[in-house]
């Protein structure tokens, strides 16, 4: 699959589905005609579970995706670029971009029946 902002919009939708609740937001980054555009996916679900999915599209240089952990039930992880994701009936795959050297990159999966619900 392609990452490209429509598949972070999809995929926030997703989400959503799987009983997220998603506020879609704007943000600029820099000034004039370099300031990169963001759309930023916010899901929280529960009281333990909030992210932050993010597309930052630069005038002059490629799209860029990022993932932040604001909390999942005490993690948190600030926001990194992501390689690339997927999501599945059961489960969505995160992939952080990975180091040069080795080419290895942390992957985050959340299974969606193995999340507790609240109530």
């Amino acid at each position: 699959m392609e990452m490209t902002p429509l598949y972070m919009a999809e995929t926030a939708e997703f989400l959503s589905g799987e009983g997220y609740r998603l506020t879609v937001g704007r943000a600029h980054y820099g000034e004039g005609a370099l300031a990169a555009k963001s759309t930023r996916y916010e899901l929280l679900r529960g009281g333990h579970q909030h992210f932050v999915l993010e597309t930052v599209e630069h005038p002059e240089a490629c799209t860029r995706y990022f993932l932040e952990v604001v909390d999942f039930f005490g993690m948190r992880a600030f926001s990194f670029p992501l390689d690339s994701w997927k999501f599945f009936d059961d489960r969505i795959e995160f992939k952080f971009v990975p180091v040069d050297a080795t080419g290895l990159g942390l992957s985050f999966i959340i299974e969606f029946d193995a999340v507790p619900q609240p109530g």
